[in-house]
């Protein structure tokens, strides 16, 4: 006797347990999409990298741990190259960074690993805007607020808090270290490396008129038991004017595309010229702290 299976039947498009069954994994699916962090990077037509701002929704705390909802929800900045020694290779630590903005200022996040103990890192130096902060391991941001490619204000943390900010004209002929603008930030380490916030006010900076704003943008990691510096986008050796491991981030011609940044609408600081010549002074006599 020849027994026909009819159990096919349970999945036939007519069966509400096949449809069960497939609504759960379509949504299953669109859940694990929604979760995954937003991609920020992208390349333009000529190649140029450009990366796009987040506004950040919720509360911040500006602690240098990296621990807000923000830092999960995009994609890292990464692949650092080095520009010196070993022009092209990879950056020798992993290095991860973020960039997003509120109504009030630009954040930079970053995540700096090491593969060395803090005893290793060359970290000893705390007062703001000495000369000896180059001799430093740090982490920094060049923003070109005009994206004229020429001109860009830079901020600069090291491990234990150290911090420095200077202004660079026409792509570092000249270089005003007594530039000094109202900004903050925390570091903090952890097992395997330290991290870093910068907070940024936008009325600290000067940018064209607009709400919608497109930057140009640079990081930079030193490492200074290597003499290592690595950027966000690769830069010729040349760049480093006599094998220096800060030159290169004034080579501003050379930075990413900051995109989709919003800006108050109305800034007293926008114009139409970067930067005055003449020593700025501000009331910020804030020490960073130094988290353990």
């Amino acid at each position: 006797m020849i027994v026909l299976d009819h159990s096919w039947t349970r999945y036939s498009a007519f069966s509400p347990t096949w449809l069960v069954t497939v609504l759960a994994l379509l949504l299953a699916a669109s859940t694990a999409k929604a979760q995954e962090p937003a991609e920020v990077l992208s390349f333009d037509a000529d190649g140029r990298m450009s990366v796009r701002a987040t506004r950040l929704t919720g509360d911040f705390d500006l602690d240098g741990r990296l621990e807000e909802s923000i830092y999960e929800q995009l994609k890292p900045l990464t692949d650092f190259t080095q520009q010196i020694p070993e022009e092209g290779e990879p950056g020798s630590e992993r290095t991860e960074a973020w960039v997003f903005f509120d109504d009030d200022n630009i954040y930079i996040g970053a995540r700096n690993h090491e593969s060395v103990p803090p005893s290793e890192w060359v970290a000893n130096e705390m007062r703001r805007d000495v000369i000896q902060l180059r001799q430093n391991d740090s982490f920094s941001v060049m923003l070109d607020t005009f994206f004229d490619r020429r001109n860009g204000a830079a901020f600069l943390v090291t491990p234990i808090g150290g911090f420095s900010e200077f202004a660079i004209s026409n792509e570092g002929q000249r270089v005003n270290s007594d530039w000094n603008v109202v900004w903050d930030s925390r570091t903090a380490r952890y097992d395997g490396g330290w991290t870093v916030e910068m907070r940024i006010p936008f009325k600290s900076l000067r940018f064209r008129p607009g709400r919608d704003q497109t930057w140009g943008i640079q990081l930079r990691r030193i490492i200074r038991r290597r003499n290592e510096a690595s950027y966000l986008t690769p830069l010729p050796i040349s760049a480093a004017r006599g094998n220096s491991v800060i030159a290169g981030l004034w080579r501003i011609s050379e930075a990413a595309t900051l995109t989709d940044l919003q800006v108050p609408g109305q800034n007293l600081n926008a114009e139409v010229k970067p930067y005055g010549i003449g020593r700025m002074t501000t009331d910020r006599t804030i020490t960073p702290e130094v988290s353990k």
